[in-house]
């Protein structure tokens, strides 16, 4: 062993584990998966990413599986996809089928970007149109 070497492992440092080979295969069919879920629901990467406050990048490198992300990130991923965390990471399940539309997701996403003292008037002018549709 060399001195530089000696020394991490006495203070108790030990280099990164690079990832074994059946964890890459997991890493880059969950990323797959989630690649697939996103594009299903209509949501590019920048929208899923603003969605649960990750950088793009993050989400980028977690679909070509390149980086694994924390358990939180999936959890808020999956909840924004509207799946569960299972579906989104238990690669031998069959894939979730969509529940919502491109365009119910893009409500969505717009929704969340209207801010909450604006959302009862909005809500006021959509129940208006719903009930004109509805009459007439």
């Amino acid at each position: 062993m060399t001195n530089e070497v000696m020394g991490c492992v006495a203070i108790g440092w030990h280099p990164p584990a690079m990832p074994r080979f059946r964890d890459q295969q997991l890493l880059d069919l969950i990323g797959a998966r989630l690649q697939l879920i996103r594009q299903e629901r209509g949501l590019t990467q920048e929208a899923l990413a603003e969605l649960v406050d990750i950088q793009p990048e993050s989400l980028s490198r977690a679909e070509s599986g390149a980086r694994a992300l924390s358990l939180s990130n999936y959890s808020r991923i999956a909840r924004a996809l509207g799946v569960g965390l299972g579906d989104l990471v238990d690669v031998e399940r069959p894939s979730p089928e969509p529940s919502n539309s491109p365009e119910d997701g893009e409500l969505q996403r717009l929704w969340a970007r209207i801010a909450p003292t604006r959302r009862a008037a909005i809500l006021r002018i959509l129940r208006e149109v719903v009930s004109l549709t509805e009459s007439g």
